[in-house]
This record gives structure tokens, C-alpha cells and sequence, in this order.
């Protein structure tokens, strides 16, 4: 599993709600500053090297009594694989945003896959008779080929060139956000989120379907002042994903400009300073050169007037709960953080459990390398693991297995009465309801979880060697372990993109 691909299968939470689960809604309150109606938190944690990782969650002051009318190009992915079901529940979610747009809004919409086509042929109140009419035409059209989502931010971008100021402009995207190659590694990825960001266009998505690609999905909406909902078999999904989309369009964006930034902050990303929304907090990351009050300000145009928000707020003190700013950070300085899924607090959250995940899916395969003997491929396992996630038990046990003699292990007797593992107690796991922290395993089952992870090890190495065709099979997955790891690797050889 490589850390890419992990993003898109493990997004599970809606990031277009208010997000203040993911903080604490009174945490958040302790912060609120009263003279500039700005909310702040900085969360930090302090490597062992004494090296200090921040994440900042920001939200803005909103001028509730302004409301403006939208331009929302909708753009519904009919590439092979929206059919069956997946077709009917896209249909359904367009329908119903279509139903709760205002009647001064304005709409197009466009069938999307090898090449945008065009359903309308210009803007229309949503429920007029030509939006019926390209409905029925995105009924009736059959899902062929693959989708090309550069094109078509290229023509929502052309579109809204062409129109006049003064319309909230959003593009809504519906579908699984598979691109024909690979949206995030083409360097006209840049170009095209600049060129939308200057005419001020919010992208905001409904993902849908059998593989799902929320990692782009989660990018563009961070960068585009979006939202991101997902298609879960929840009945509700389809009716609040449609009224998240709606509510999206109407919602109000800061589009930053010039940001000045504290002696305190030695790095920050985005590099690109991202749009702030009205109906959910706003994430940064980067390092600190030093403890102590930040004083941020952002110049930016809201609403088409030019606006200054500013916070001041102090860092907080190191948590380990934010163990994994270190490597998500070094994940962003490879492209100044353009490809980062931290679409609000609840994306933060969702990111650390994703880097666990696979920390201890990474572990488990270092340890089975430990049982056939190959130590190099263990270490290396084990190396990558501890940059994913440095206070993993599952890491822990890997290290402690590496310093075992495996011989010993594998002759040992299985346990008969294995002790019983608490679920609720494994790292990433969230309990109780509380969705602002990630769960560690205590220091007193350590012995305990790593004679779990051995056993279990032993039971598959045991299993794998009843065969020659199971061995090769499990040499195989050990290779492509590996290559997964050189793959993550890799994305430092990546070419680094800039935003105009």
C-alpha cells in the first residue's frame, strides 16, 4: 500500500460541515480574539531533535448579511466507471442540488470524461426548462472511457473568464475524481489552480463511485476554498451531500492576497496561502523557530472588497496526538504543499489516521520479514514506518521483534490463552465519540501487543511455508513492500512545483 494511493481508500469523515468536532468547539472559543472576530489555534509538537511542528487552524470574520448570488458550473463524471447505481445516485445528488440553488443563481452543466461536453448551451436559472432538458441528456448518455479533470478545470476556468464580477463563482463536481494519468503529478496541475484562484472559482465535489481519488478531491477543495463530501451506503448520503454542495455555493470566500508572517514561523504550507471559508476552519502547517505568540495577517479580497484578517494566539504546548507533523510536513516541502488533503480540521484528523494506517500496515510486513530471516528488509520496513508514524505500538513492536533473535520466536510455543486485545485502544482508533484526539496504547501492554504481533507474524510465516507457491507468493508481497517504500521515497525526486 503506498502512501498515495492510501490516501483515497480511508477519507471517511464529510468535510464540508462545520468542523468544530475536530478541535472542540470550546477549545475553539478560548481562542477567539474579540477585536478582530478571528478564532486561531496552534497545536505544535517538539521532535526529539527539538525541532517544532505546528498546525494552525484558522477561521475568518464573516459579514453574515451578505448574500450573493452563484454561477455554478456542475460537472458530472460519466467515464466507465459511474454506471449502475453510482450513475442513479449522481443523478440524484445534481437533481437535488439543482433543488435547493436560489432562483437568481445561475447554472450549466457538463457531462465529463474523455472531454467536457457541454449539456447547455449557456447559463440558465436552475430550474429552467433547458437544465431538464440536460438532465435527460446525462441520463441517457452512456458511461465510456476515462476522465480528464485538467480539462476540465481548463473550461470552468474559460468559462468564468467570460463572465461578469459580482456572481459567486463555484464549480461542482460530481464523480470519482479518477484522472487520465494522474491529476496531482502534472505540472499543468499548478497553472490550472492559479488561473482559478485569480478568477476567484470555489471547487467544492460529491465522490462517487467503485475507487475513488478523495486525495485530489481533498487538494483541490483545499486550494479552491471548497468542500468535499463522500458516497457512503448511508441512505441520507445522496440528500446531504446535495445539500452540502448547495449550501457550498453559498457560502462565503476569503481569497488571500499578501500574507505577513510572524519571526516565529521559520516555514509554512501551502506555500500558496489558501482560501478561507465561512463554513469551516482554514489549515496551515509548517515549523516554528520559536515558542510564544504568533501574530498572522492575511490580505485578501472577500466579497469583492479587499479585507485583512488578522490573529494572535499563543502556541500551544507539544502533544503527541500531532506526532505526525514532522513527516506530513516533509511530504509538503517536496511541492510547497500543493497536493496537501488538509481540507479543514477534520481532513488534519483524517491525514494522521491515513499516515497510522500505514505505519502499521508497514510494520506488520516488517515483521513477517523478520520471521523468513531477511533483517535488511525489516529495518527498512520499520525505518519508514517510524517517519509515519514515530509513536506507533505497532513500530515499537517491530523494533523490539528486530532485536530479538528471530529463531528463538518462531520456535517458541503459541500462546494458548492469547490475552485479549481492547480494539478501542489501538492508535487512530476514536473512542467515545470523541473525535479530537488519537488514542495511544499505554506503555503496560507493550509485552503483551508485541507477542500479538509475533504470533500473528508466526501464524502467516507458518501458513506461507506450506507450499512453494504460497512461498513465492509471500516473497512477492515482500518485494512489493519494498517498492512501496521507494515509491513514498521517491516523491522526493518529485519536480517542484510553484503557484503563479
Amino acid at each position: 500500500m503506498n502512501l498515495s494511493s492510501s490516501w483515497r481508500i480511508v477519507f471517511s469523515a464529510v468535510f464540508g460541515a462545520v468542523l468544530s468536532a475536530a478541535l472542540g468547539s470550546d477549545l475553539l472559543a478560548k481562542h477567539h480574539d474579540w477585536l478582530s472576530g478571528t478564532v486561531a489555534r496552534v497545536a505544535t509538537y517538539e521532535s526529539s531533535t527539538g525541532q517544532t511542528s505546528f498546525a494552525m487552524s484558522l477561521m475568518g470574520q464573516w459579514d453574515a448579511n451578505v448574500s450573493s448570488s452563484c454561477d455554478v458550473i456542475i460537472f458530472v463524471d460519466t467515464s466507465a466507471s459511474q454506471s449502475g447505481l453510482y450513475k442513479r445516485d449522481s443523478l440524484a445528488v445534481a437533481e437535488r442540488l439543482l433543488a435547493g440553488l436560489n432562483s437568481n443563481d445561475r447554472v450549466r452543466i457538463f457531462a465529463v470524461d474523455i472531454d467536457p461536453v457541454a449539456l447547455m448551451d449557456g447559463w440558465a436559472a436552475p430550474h429552467d426548462s433547458s437544465v431538464a432538458a440536460a438532465l435527460e441528456k446525462l441520463s441517457g448518455r452512456a458511461p465510456l472511457g476515462t476522465t480528464d479533470m485538467l480539462a476540465m478545470l481548463q473550461t470552468a476556468n474559460q468559462l468564468f473568464a467570460g463572465t461578469a464580477a459580482g456572481r459567486n463563482r463555484n464549480i461542482v463536481y460530481i464523480g470519482d475524481g479518477v484522472s487520465r494519468g494522474t491529476l496531482l503529478n502534472d505540472q499543468r496541475f499548478s497553472s490550472a489552480i492559479g488561473q482559478l484562484t485569480q478568477t476567484r472559482a470555489a471547487f467544492s465535489s460529491y465522490a462517487i463511485g467503485p475507487q475513488r481519488d478523495v486525495e485530489t478531491l481533498a487538494a483541490l477543495a483545499n486550494l479552491l476554498g471548497g468542500n468535499l463530501y463522500l458516497d457512503s451506503d448511508d441512505a441520507s448520503a445522496v440528500e446531504q451531500g446535495a445539500q452540502g454542495l448547495a449550501s457550498s455555493c453559498r457560502g462565503q470566500v476569503f481569497w488571500p492576497q499578501t500574507v505577513r508572517l510572524p519571526d516565529a514561523i521559520a516555514e509554512i504550507y501551502p506555500k500558496k496561502f489558501p482560501p478561507l471559508r465561512s463554513d469551516r476552519d482554514t489549515i496551515v502547517i509548517g515549523e516554528l523557530n520559536k515558542r510564544g505568540q504568533v501574530d498572522l495577517e492575511v490580505v485578501g479580497e472577500l466579497n469583492r472588497r479587499e479585507t485583512t484578517f488578522r490573529w494572535s494566539v499563543a502556541t500551544e504546548a507539544s502533544n503527541e496526538d500531532f506526532a505526525f507533523l514532522p513527516k506530513l510536513i516533509d511530504m509538503a516541502r517536496r511541492n510547497d504543499g500543493l497536493t496537501l488533503p488538509t481540507v479543514g480540521s477534520a481532513g488534519l484528523l483524517e491525514t494522521a489516521r491515513v499516515l497510522s494506517i500505514n505505519a502499521r500496515t508497514l510494520s506488520q510486513l516488517g515483521a513477517q520479514a523478520v520471521l523468513i530471516g531477511d533483517l535488511d528488509s525489516a529495518r527498512t520496513l520499520a525505518e519508514e514506518a517510524q517517519a509515519l508514524d514515530p509513536l506507533s505500538t505497532d513500530v515499537k513492536i517491530l523494533q523490539s521483534a528486530l532485536q530479538r533473535d528471530p529463531a528463538a520466536e518462531v520456535a517458541s510455543p503459541q500462546d494458548e490463552n492469547p490475552p485479549v486485545q481492547d480494539e478501542n485502544r489501538d492508535r487512530g482508533q476514536l473512542i467515545d465519540g470523541q473525535q479530537d484526539r488519537i488514542q495511544l496504547i499505554g506503555e503496560e501492554t507493550q509485552n503483551q501487543e508485541m507477542d500479538r504481533l509475533i504470533r500473528d507474524s508466526r501464524d502467516v510465516g507458518q501458513n506461507l511455508s506450506q507450499s512453494e507457491d504460497e512461498r513465492i507468493r509471500f516473497i512477492n508481497e515482500r518485494i512489493r513492500s519494498q517498492v512501496t517504500v521507494e515509491l513514498t521515497k521517491s516523491r522526493a525526486c518529485a519536480t517542484a512545483w510553484k503557484l503563479p
